[in-house]
């Protein structure tokens, strides 16, 4: 299978826009823009999907499965560290609401890595039935829209909400790609999410006219909205490797992982550069972007320096 590399640019733009999400924006269509943000989660979720698959066929489930265990543990670690938790946390911590809400143990975006171990051990147990795990898709979602109604948003921001419904999503796309996406065209791809976006702006409207909780993390249009931009990646199918695309592919998970800490120290590396933040608060999160781009790549060279130290010592230790 030869590589889409527009799904990689569509991982940096969710990437970024996850960061919108977390930095908000001045403006008085803050509200609306932060809506259309939401869809940054689902396009991971279907991402991670449609590749999930990919692993099956390739029989390259066991090392997946410790990729995302070593990420979640690692990047749990340095917020542990980074937010200056006490260990005696660990004692009260519901261990039972990360189960079962895949609520975070530190830093609490990284819910979504929790709640993608809790898919992927459903998918282990229930490997010789998932096709049927698809009928719950349309009422997963449903329930997701229904509990966005109330306050506790990790009722529905979980693994069985959220994530489960997305992630099967990406699966049966992939399975069933070259018949869906024979029936679309780009242009009815384009005319439908640009019918979404405007009746996501109608539906924000009326949450806050009705005094409805306006500030969600799944809107009713963020699903038909996430499904026509992924659609529209695989069916424009760009083969050509760009800025954009080499971002997506190397360093969106570790953006996604480490832009909260940029976020929190974003004042002081803006005056250590000696730059006025107001100046620049409509591009923020760009800014921001930029900044935990590059701490991502100076994490992932030290990663890979110290692998790299490791595998020379290992193989000098079995040679004497």
């Amino acid at each position: 299978m030869q590589r889409n590399f527009s799904i990689d640019i569509l991982k940096s733009i969710a990437a970024l826009l996850v960061i919108c999400i977390h930095t908000g924006y001045p403006s008085v269509f803050k509200d609306y823009i932060i809506a259309f943000c939401r869809i940054a989660v689902p396009l991971f979720l279907l991402i991670s999907g449609y590749y999930y698959q990919l692993v099956i066929d390739r029989k390259k489930v066991l090392s997946y499965y410790k990729k995302i265990l070593a990420l979640t543990f690692f990047s749990s670690v340095f917020y542990f560290v980074a937010d200056g938790v006490e260990l005696g946390y660990l004692r009260t911590f519901r261990w039972d609401k990360m189960l079962m809400f895949s609520f975070p143990v530190a830093g609490d975006h990284l819910w979504y890595l929790f709640s993608l171990i809790n898919v992927l051990v459903i998918l282990a147990l229930c490997y010789r039935i998932k096709n049927k795990l698809y009928y719950l898709t349309p009422f997963l979602l449903l329930g997701n829209y229904a509990l966005s109604f109330f306050p506790k948003f990790w009722f529905y921001r979980n693994f069985l909400f959220t994530s489960l419904p997305y992630f099967l999503l990406g699966m049966y796309i992939y399975k069933y790609n070259e018949s869906i996406f024979a029936l679309v065209k780009k242009k009815t791809l384009v005319y439908i999410f640009i019918i979404g976006l405007i009746l996501q702006c109608f539906e924000v409207f009326l949450y806050k006219y009705w005094g409805l909780i306006y500030v969600r993390d799944h809107y009713l249009m963020t699903f038909l909205l996430s499904i026509m931009l992924f659609s529209y990646a695989l069916v424009v199918k760009i083969q050509k490797e760009n800025v954009l695309s080499v971002i997506g592919k190397k360093y969106s998970a570790y953006i996604y992982i480490f832009h909260i800490f940029i976020l929190s120290h974003y004042t002081f590396i803006m005056g250590f550069f000696g730059i006025n933040c107001n100046y620049f608060s409509y591009i923020k999160p760009l800014i921001a972007f930029v900044f935990t781009l590059f701490m991502s790549f100076i994490v992932l060279k030290l990663y890979n320096l110290l692998k790299r130290c490791y595998v020379n010592i290992k193989n000098l230790y079995v040679s004497v």
